[in-house]
């Protein structure tokens, strides 16, 4: 499974790198991120 991480850019960003630790112990790819 594939995600695309996309975050608004009101916050500082550390949320989206959070997410992606999560989705990756998970077993999943995340192919980008944007801001």
């Amino acid at each position: 499974m594939k995600f695309l991480m996309i975050e608004d850019v009101v916050t500082s960003g550390g949320l989206v790198i959070n997410a992606i630790k999560s989705i990756k112990e998970e077993k999943m790819k995340v192919t980008d991120a944007m801001q």
